[in-house]
């Protein structure tokens, strides 16, 4: 049989053959088993398996699963890979052209208990090309994740970013030099140093929004045993790295990075609130930026969190991670969609109760057709302007009887409403309430619903 089943305990056993296929498999460091053992350690429930695929001897597969509950309908068992917060990617290892589908498959059949689908989560499509969906395999999007090419002098890399981040950097420098605190860099690479470092990074989080949700690391929770135990680990091997941007005396943010070499992951980002008003993490991340430049040793910064409007400053590079779903038979992916799509029982109930009658036709203020998303913020300004003078009186709040007979094209929205009274800018973002106090949120036009149709009526 291809596919052995250990406790995902013995993973240390097989560290050598896991890290050695790892090294084929990926390029990834928080998938060996210095960043694994840590995790399982933490935040292992002790039902996790290991799953090691050999032939010929030689290991080409292998995953860290774990229950993911009740099969459908509540019958059998329902797997996933072992999936934590603070692993960027699911602990799937394969060649990059392994039949996905089949290893899956294959594994399918020797979980424990009636295994009906096996879910493999937060797989990158670099390492593992997406499969087209079958009969029996579901893939769906997860989240957009960004990185960036080391690649080229700086200063290139420096000029093609946008003028806004240029200028506020500088502003941002400009007013620190005045202020006689400039940001100084440094970084922590000795393993004796870390619980420290990581004592000020549970500093920032704390005083932070993860404070309110418990998630901060501490050095008395599980993240901050965790954080400095891998981490320690890293470091000791040369390939852990604990970024510092200090204000003065203060520590204004932190990166916590991990690497192999040619790849650099950036695992966790922390900054000083109180220093917002210049951007710490920013003014951190061109000093960091620029340093790993000169030095020459990575080839490619990774980010692996969902691409956020920060990123597409440093970066125009992303790619989309997916979920992939194998069920046992085919009939199960059908059955599956179907119970997820299925309402709840609150809603089933609500559903049964007799519909309430409809309200009487004078009290519906809604224009039979509303404009939900009216994109015409995105037009140019000289389409703005050629806009208001097509309709000159309705966005006055005047009568529309001096309105062209024929509305500009150019000048629609994306429904059916703009044809009518919506002004381009305008998007009725509060189209689904049935007030007629309710004010359209565009810019140009200032009518409530009433006049809007009064006016409608009367034209």
């Amino acid at each position: 049989m291809p596919w052995q089943l250990v406790p995902a305990r013995q993973l240390g056993t097989h560290a050598p053959a896991w890290d050695a296929l790892q090294r084929l498999c990926t390029d990834t460091p928080f998938l060996e088993t210095g960043f694994l053992l840590p995790l399982l350690q933490h935040f292992g429930s002790g039902r996790e398996v290991l799953a090691l695929h050999r032939q010929g001897g030689e290991l080409t597969a292998a995953a860290l699963l774990q229950p993911a509950g009740a099969g459908l309908g509540g019958v059998g068992v329902m797997w996933q890979t072992f999936q934590p917060s603070q692993l960027p990617l699911g602990p799937w290892l394969a060649a990059a052209d392994a039949d996905l589908h089949g290893l899956a498959s294959s594994l399918l059949a020797i979980l424990p208990g009636l295994a009906l689908g096996l879910g493999l989560t937060q797989l990158d499509p670099r390492l593992h090309p997406r499969p087209a969906d079958t009969a029996a395999l579901r893939t769906q999007d997860y989240i957009s994740t960004s990185w960036v090419e080391v690649a080229g002098p700086w200063d290139a890399y420096w000029e093609a970013r946008g003028k806004n981040l240029r200028q506020n950097l500088r502003k941002a420098h400009n007013k620190l030099a005045a202020e006689g605190r400039p940001l100084r860099l440094d970084t922590v690479t000795d393993p004796t140093q870390v619980a420290a470092a990581l004592a000020q990074y549970g500093a920032l989080e704390s005083a932070g929004w993860k404070a309110e949700g418990g998630t901060a690391i501490h050095p008395d929770n599980a993240q901050g045993r965790f954080y400095t135990q891998m981490l320690q680990q890293f470091c000791a091997a040369g390939r852990g790295r604990i970024v510092r941007g200090w204000l003065g005396d203060d520590v204004a943010a932190m990166d916590l990075c991990i690497d192999n070499g040619p790849l650099v992951v950036i695992l966790k980002t922390a900054y000083d609130e109180r220093h917002k008003a210049v951007s710490p993490s920013v003014l951190m991340r061109h000093e960091e930026f620029q340093a790993w430049w000169a030095e020459g040793r990575y080839r490619r910064i990774e980010f692996y969190g969902k691409t956020l409007e920060w990123h597409t400053r440093w970066t125009a590079q992303e790619r989309v991670l997916y979920h992939a779903t194998a069920y046992r038979w085919p009939l199960l992916r059908s059955l599956h969609e179907r119970l997820r799509g299925r309402r709840s029982p609150a809603a089933g109930t609500a559903a049964q109760a007799p519909a309430p009658a409809p309200a009487p036709a004078t009290t519906r203020l809604r224009p039979p057709q509303r404009c939900q998303s009216c994109q015409a913020k995105r037009l140019r300004r000289p389409q703005r302007q050629a806009n208001r003078k097509a309709w000159p009186n309705v966005r006055r709040g005047r009568s529309t009887s001096s309105r062209p007979a024929k509305t500009p094209a150019t000048a629609r929205g994306t429904c059916g409403w703009a044809r009518s009274h919506c002004q381009p800018a305008c998007t009725w973002a509060r189209a689904s309430s049935t007030s007629a106090s309710v004010r359209c949120s565009g810019r140009l036009c200032r009518t409530t619903w009433a006049r809007s149709l009064a006016l409608r009526s009367s034209s």
